[in-house]
């Protein structure tokens, strides 16, 4: 515990190098999961995607954990969400190790399918949300922070496509995904490029909408 409180002030000020050292000697004497989480967390800060990967593969053998074990869990908690309090709701934590894995495949080119692995895993976020919208403040930052690292992800991964092509996409999953709003905000950026103003005004609307009601 405390090597892990003292990487992670490391990491706050962006002593990111000394944060993961002293996070990687913090397990020579406890397999503390957090410890696990924060050095991954600086070599993402780092971009140091090999290491990222190596930190990964001690996590995942350690922990055996799976999205689908994630799928047993969003199903339990549905079942039980009728007397779950709302201060018991959990983002699991391993979500943002799933995302560090997702940067390492797609910086390193180790998925065949990295398009679609990506959007596997921010659907299954989005899910998750969808089903327990009441997370309280501090669960949703998590939430928030494991969706956005996927979302910028997906943009690089469509950028090199064409315009037509970002904007179905886009388009497709403000229909699917209603209750967010970062579709639109690709969609206005898009529709600026080809000066579609009343698009443009469409989108930044629902937008706004959209961050006006599930902003925190």
């Amino acid at each position: 515990m405390n090597c892990n409180n003292l990487a992670i002030a490391l990491k706050n000020v962006d002593l990111l190098e000394e944060s993961y050292q002293v996070a990687t000697e913090g397990l020579n004497y406890s397999d503390f999961e957090e410890l696990h989480q924060t050095r991954t967390d600086a070599l993402s800060k780092l971009e140091d995607y090999d290491r990222l990967k190596d930190a990964l593969v001690l996590y995942f053998d350690t922990y055996q954990v799976t999205l689908s074990d994630l799928d047993e869990m969003r199903n339990e908690l549905m079942e039980d969400q009728s007397t779950e309090d709302e201060s018991d709701l959990v983002f699991p934590s391993c979500y943002q190790m799933f995302v560090y894995q997702l940067e390492v495949n797609y910086h390193l080119g180790l998925s065949s399918d990295i398009q679609g692995e990506a959007q596997y895993l921010l659907e299954h976020i989005y899910q998750f949300y969808i089903n327990h919208p009441t997370l309280n403040d501090y669960h949703y930052r998590d939430f928030e922070a494991a969706k956005n690292g996927v979302e910028g992800i997906i943009y690089d991964i469509l950028e090199p496509n064409d315009r037509d092509y970002r904007i179905q996409y886009y388009s497709d999953m403000a229909q699917q995904y209603p209750h967010e709003a970062q579709p639109q905000y690709i969609l206005m950026q898009l529709y600026n490029e080809i000066s579609d103003y009343s698009a443009i005004v469409a989108a930044a609307q629902t937008y706004l909408k959209k961050k006006g009601i599930y902003h925190r």
